[in-house]
């Protein structure tokens, strides 16, 4: 062997073969450094060429830690985001609905108006329709029950659900208890106690045959029904006061052709507004409004006002 190839195979052996050619090294450490630095090397040229690729095609990228999910405020819908209606501190504001039918939303008037210490005859003055008066529903302090359903003359109208045939007994029972206690309100005679002992057994039964029959209906069925039931309960509760006969015979008639004069009857008698005859719903809205415009002030009545000198 020639001096020029002993120095050759003397470097080769003291080198590490790098994409074919030899790198020489000066320590044992080099056999290893320079493998590991190349697959690192080459393993970033694939990353960035995939990422590449990846922003091209409009793939999303991988991201190092969990992926974080935008956290967007929920939308609730307006009636949540409205306060509850609790008494007269709210009475600046429309109530709702539910609120007026029920009489809560007059009561709380009433009271606000009865609470400011000022004279009936100083408030502005309000007129009052007589028709409107016809379908206002008063009732005693201490009355039980409501007389809404009782108003018609005991005629009922029936949800669609508690029409099926499982509740035809029970349903003509109460039907004709309720329809002869309504009439004999109405023509102002007593009711016998036989018909009102009649009608818990039959509302029991109805009341047992929602329960057992609630799976087979849709929400909105159920709460109809349930409803409509605790209509029934609450004229049956007042057919039990002794003092139901006067929602009927004029005693608790709502009188007064101005709002001064109607809170003066209310207070005298003793009286509190009662849940709404369904129909009449527009009458409620019509006597709040104009009782709001009562306790809240309005521009002074004509005969008050002072001529200028």
């Amino acid at each position: 062997m020639s001096y020029s190839a002993e120095i050759i195979s003397s470097s080769t052996r003291n080198a590490t073969i790098l994409f074919g050619l030899p790198v020489p090294h000066r320590g044992p450490w080099f056999r290893w450094a320079l493998p590991v630095a190349a697959a690192m090397l080459f393993a970033g040229l694939g990353l960035a060429a995939l990422a590449d690729q990846r922003i091209s095609t409009g793939a999303p990228l991988a991201s190092a830690g969990p992926e974080k999910k935008e956290v967007k405020a929920r939308k609730l819908p307006p009636a949540h985001l409205k306060p509850k209606w609790n008494d007269e501190a709210d009475l600046l504001r429309d109530p709702p609905a539910s609120a007026i039918r029920s009489g809560k939303a007059l009561n709380d008037l009433l009271r606000a108006i009865n609470r400011s210490g000022k004279p009936l005859n100083t408030r502005p003055n309000v007129p009052l329709a007589e028709k409107t008066l016809a379908k206002i529903n008063l009732a005693g302090a201490g009355f039980k029950g409501q007389i809404d359903m009782l108003k018609r003359g005991g005629k009922l109208k029936w949800p669609t659900a508690l029409q099926a045939a499982a509740f035809e007994e029970a349903r003509k029972r109460f039907t004709s208890k309720f329809e002869l206690a309504g009439k004999q309100l109405k023509d102002g005679k007593p009711i016998e106690p036989a018909t009102i002992r009649e009608l818990r057994p039959a509302l029991k039964a109805l009341n047992k045959q929602v329960s057992d029959d609630s799976e087979k209906w849709s929400p909105a069925e159920y709460i109809e029904a349930r409803k409509f039931l605790n209509g029934l309960e609450q004229a049956v509760r007042a057919l039990e006061d002794p003092n139901v006969a006067k929602a009927f015979n004029g005693d608790w008639a709502a009188k007064g052709r101005t709002a001064a004069e109607l809170v003066a009857h209310v207070n005298k008698k003793g009286l509190q507004f009662a849940a709404v005859t369904p129909g009449e719903e527009a009458a409620y809205t019509d006597l709040y409004r104009a009782l709001r415009a009562f306790y809240v002030g309005g521009p002074p009545r004509k005969e008050e006002k002072k001529k200028s000198p």
